[in-house]
């Protein structure tokens, strides 16, 4: 499997007694597990991943309005683009069906992440929040061809 990772720095303050989860999965089990990401939960300052039929737990702050999408069965997310500065502004998810789902505020310094090896989707999603996320990182593979499609 293959790691690309967005760090950008943490705000000063944030501490591990405040429910900030350092170098911790957000939202993800194992990939085996659980298989592929079936949807998102996204405030501006949070997120939450569906796996098959259960929701990760909510990582980031508690405030503004929740979105979420939900992938299509057989779809998959094959590129992610955002903007960042002190802590994630923008996640754009694009699936291999051509849907987008944009999340967050367009300000910061442009990412894209998109897998490096033909066939490979985005199985989990790890990185670092406090009241905002301010690490993230997608991991991506091979859909395994046991896992069953609902």
């Amino acid at each position: 499997w293959l790691v690309l990772a967005l760090l950008v720095p943490v705000w000063e303050g944030q501490s591990s007694n405040r429910g900030v989860v350092v170098h911790d999965e957000i939202g993800c089990i194992s990939m085996a597990e659980k298989g592929t990401c079936g949807g998102m939960r996204f405030l501006h300052i949070s997120i939450q991943v569906r796996y098959g039929d259960k929701w990760s737990d909510h990582v980031g702050g508690k405030s503004g309005k929740m979105e979420e999408f939900f992938l299509f069965p057989g779809e998959s997310i094959i590129q992610v683009t955002g903007k960042s500065h002190i802590y994630v502004n923008k996640l754009v998810f694009i699936t291999d069906r051509g849907r987008q789902f944009p999340f967050g505020t367009d300000s910061g310094i442009s990412f894209n992440a998109v897998p490096l090896f033909q066939g490979t989707v985005l199985r989990f999603i790890s990185g670092r929040a406090g009241v905002f996320i301010d690490a993230i990182s997608f991991h991506w593979d091979y859909e395994p061809n046991y896992c069953v499609v609902h």
